[in-house]
């Protein structure tokens, strides 16, 4: 509608308002041009607009004998106080069969020299349990290149492990066994609290790293990662979200989903 044919419509609206009673017409004005003003909003285009998009595409095993590995601790012979929710590993799993049994393999891709592990622990600083982390080439077998004494957080909550600057950088096309240890044990007895699994370093073509330089966000950057099929860098740039940015903490939520971990448990 053209501003003259807008301008006759406002005219012959007015000429109708002349002729009803003074409060009628207040009522009107008040509501009237306000509802004329409002754009409606798609609720779906706004709930889009919100919605995580960050999910792992998960990737095949690496070639070579499977990970296996555990991703939660507990239900072994550890001394450890029984807790609701046990120490996890914030890793993907990938199940496959074995005589009838589904069977869960522990590991992740990292396109990183030296990526950082994060771990939910139920146990706090105050109980005083020797941790330790262990990083080894190959599978649980093969040579210590980290072994790292560990504070446990203030508060059961999330842990962050950050290999050591001197270390040398895990290598292209290489598989590297981790573990996480809380030794509860008195007098020797039992064996510590362990989760474990590997991690496979890869290389991401020149186009992939472009496409994650040109994201400014550290969803988009997430993202970009997710998609290859890159766990440790996506959860680690997400992992910030204490920033009080609500969008972050929702995508973070959704990446942790989309493996199968529920971060309600964890009480974040």
């Amino acid at each position: 509608m053209g501003f003259l044919g807008e301008l006759m419509n406002r005219s012959s609206w007015l000429r109708k308002m002349s002729s009803l009673p003074l409060c009628l017409v207040v009522l009107l004005t008040a509501i009237v041009p306000q509802a004329a003003l409002a754009q409606p909003v798609s609720l779906k285009q706004s709930q889009k607009a919100r919605s995580p998009k960050v999910r792992l595409k998960l990737p095949k095993l690496p070639l070579g004998d499977p990970p296996g590995g555990r991703r939660r601790g507990g239900g072994g012979r550890d001394t450890c106080p029984e807790v609701g929710v046990p120490l996890t590993a914030l890793v993907p799993v990938t199940p496959r069969s074995r005589n009838g049994k589904v069977i869960e393999d522990v590991w992740g891709l990292t396109a990183s020299e030296k990526p950082n592990f994060w771990f939910y622990s139920p146990y706090p600083q105050g109980d005083r349990f020797k941790t330790y982390f262990v990083l080894r080439q190959k599978n649980k077998h093969g040579d210590t290149i980290a072994r790292l004494p560990i504070q446990l957080p203030s508060r059961p909550g999330l842990l962050k492990v950050t290999l050591p600057e001197k270390m040398s950088a895990l290598q292209i096309d290489r598989s590297y066994y981790w573990a996480l240890s809380i030794d509860c044990r008195e007098a020797g007895k039992g064996v510590p609290l362990t989760v474990e699994g590997m991690v496979h370093r890869v290389n991401l073509p020149d186009t992939v790293k472009q496409q994650v330089a040109a994201e400014v966000s550290p969803i988009g950057k997430a993202q970009q990662y997710a998609e290859q099929g890159i766990w440790f860098e996506a959860l680690d740039l997400l992992s910030s979200y204490e920033q009080n940015d609500p969008n972050l903490k929702a995508n973070w939520e959704a990446l942790l989903r989309s493996v199968d971990l529920d971060p309600t448990q964890f009480g974040l």
